[in-house]
């Protein structure tokens, strides 16, 4: 919410794609509700070649139920659950990507944060990752706070605890900054 209001206030048209929140609706911004990662996954896949900054910022399901019951499961000593994997839905825009579009992902982590958000930076063709320890306790999930690492294929860039606002206007500067993004507007201009 915070990265789509400091968007908003930067004067772009933004679409906010957005799972149970209590949050408050954003004015300005077109919010679209969903509930699931297979709901998420549509809405993003119908916006996405119209969109130039694209920042993918949801923790989404890496599993759903692979049988989900209509009715309630009875009390019993044991459960088992199946689980299948959802849909990697940033993994599906990197390979989607064109040279008009800025892709912007994050990598909640709870060990080896750096190494990690570096493969995933390669793997799922980002421009930039946002790296987010998410076993620290001040920060990230349920706070207003964050502290996280910005990451593309030339720079590290650690950021100290700081507000989520100041975190997303942090993450525009350092998009607005790229020389990716100026070769963008220049090709919009054309």
């Amino acid at each position: 919410y915070a990265l789509a209001a400091c968007c908003r206030d930067l004067g772009a048209q933004v679409d906010l794609i957005s799972g149970p929140t209590q949050l408050n609706q954003l004015p300005g911004v077109n919010t679209i509700q969903i509930e699931s990662t297979n709901e998420m996954y549509q809405a993003v896949i119908e916006r996405y070649d119209s969109a130039r900054l694209i920042i993918k910022s949801a923790a989404v399901s890496d599993f759903s139920l692979a049988s989900p019951e209509n009715q309630k499961i009875k009390k019993r000593e044991t459960l088992d659950l199946s689980l299948t994997k959802t849909k990697d839905i940033l993994t599906e825009l990197g390979k989607k990507k064109t040279d008009r579009q800025f892709l912007v992902g994050f990598a909640a982590e709870s060990q080896n944060l750096e190494n990690h958000a570096k493969d995933k930076l390669s793997a799922k063709n980002l421009d930039l990752i946002v790296a987010n320890d998410i076993s620290q306790s001040d920060a990230g999930f349920e706070v207003d706070n964050n502290r996280v690492i910005l990451i593309d294929n030339q720079t590290t860039q650690p950021l100290p605890l700081m507000s989520k606002s100041d975190v997303a206007q942090h993450i525009v500067d350092v998009v607005l900054a790229s020389e990716k993004w100026r070769d963008i507007i220049q090709q919009l201009r054309k």
